[in-house]
């Protein structure tokens, strides 16, 4: 029998409603021991995806054409922590419990432009 990975426990780290990190200590197939860190939008152990087994895509990207001819691009600008700086990206946002990907799309739309959908 091929021996693999495998994982001794989990740790949950932080306790925040957007992200949350996890430590993983696990042992490799030579024995050697290590922690893995993870970020993950799972509210508990329980829920991250290595014990359910299920994928379940929380966001939306939405991709927005505007103006009388629908030749404008909606994009918002948003001050990122990592860069210290502006960029313009997409709107997005997370998919809440019982809410479409449509649903979302539209709300996180009106929320970070103010534009219906």
């Amino acid at each position: 029998m091929e021996k693999h990975d495998r994982v001794l426990s989990v740790g949950k780290k932080t306790d925040n409603r957007f992200l949350n990190m996890y430590d993983i200590q696990y042992e490799n197939k030579v024995g050697g021991r290590g922690t893995y860190h993870i970020a993950s939008r799972a509210s508990s152990i329980e829920a991250l995806k290595m014990n359910t087994r299920i994928n379940r895509p929380d966001g939306v990207i939405i991709y927005a054409l505007y103006g009388p001819r629908r030749d404008k691009v909606v994009m918002v600008h948003q001050y990122r922590f990592s860069i210290d700086d502006y960029v313009y990206e997409f709107p997005a946002g997370l998919v809440d419990t019982g809410e479409t990907y449509e649903e979302a799309g539209a709300r996180e739309l009106k929320e970070e432009t103010g534009l219906d959908f």
